[in-house]
């Protein structure tokens, strides 16, 4: 399955049974069971609008679900089991068990 996907994940180590419809990932590391929807940015490495250069990466931690179209910042984790809804913007970590969605993201229940 992942050399189909090569082209579109760069840098990115998936878990077990993980998937990803997206074509925006760049230094990330998923965890097992992880579902990411398509549309999803999420770039651990690169360079700022300023020049600045950041190497941070991201985790997706197991049994995560990213919704279409979330833009992840670099640094921040998604963490076990947690749910980040459909066009959210995350800029901070999110914890483990909690649905998180908007713009920013912001905490909106907690999972089961």
């Amino acid at each position: 399955m992942f050399d189909g996907l090569r082209w579109w994940l760069h840098y990115v180590e998936m878990g077990k049974n993980s998937y990803s419809n997206s074509r925006y990932l760049w230094y990330v590391k998923v965890g097992d069971n992880v579902r990411i929807s398509y549309n999803v940015h999420a770039q651990g490495k690169g360079v700022d609008f300023k020049g600045d250069r950041y190497d941070d990466g991201i985790v997706i931690k197991d049994g995560a679900r990213v919704g279409y179209g979330v833009f992840i910042k670099h640094g921040v984790s998604i963490g076990k089991g947690a749910v980040v809804g459909a066009n959210s913007v995350v800029l901070v970590s999110v914890p483990g068990g909690e649905v998180w969605a908007g713009n920013p993201a912001r905490k909106v229940g907690v999972v089961g």
